[in-house]
């Protein structure tokens, strides 16, 4: 079996390797970022948009934010269960029909 190299980035370089890759193809690209709670999701997503803006890219930023369900509909089964966290913690139907299927490549952008 070869051997692969490890390659180890800073922040930066890592956001610059990762631009290099998200390149002008026909169509629309979409990027999504997950992450465990306190990882820096959102700060590493900001700073990749403003990476492709710099490369001449359009770029429409989204957080799942604005996403979340009211409290009540989150704690209906428990928010610290999985199903109460995972399940009912962002509001998935609006996310696709507000985001997902206007930018999809036939979408109305």
């Amino acid at each position: 079996m070869a051997s692969e190299e490890i390659l180890r980035l800073d922040a930066v370089g890592a956001l610059k390797w990762l631009r290099a890759r998200i390149r002008p193809r026909p169509g629309r690209t979409l990027v999504g970022i997950d992450g465990i709670l306190g990882a820096g999701k959102y700060d590493f997503a900001d700073e990749l948009a403003g990476l492709l803006r710099e490369s001449g890219l359009a770029v429409v930023r989204v957080s799942m934010k604005d996403f979340i369900n009211l409290k009540a509909l989150r704690e209906a089964k428990g928010e610290d269960t999985g199903e109460g966290y995972y399940e009912n913690h962002f509001n998935i139907d609006s996310f696709v029909e507000d985001v997902v299927e206007p930018l999809r490549n036939d979408g109305s952008g």
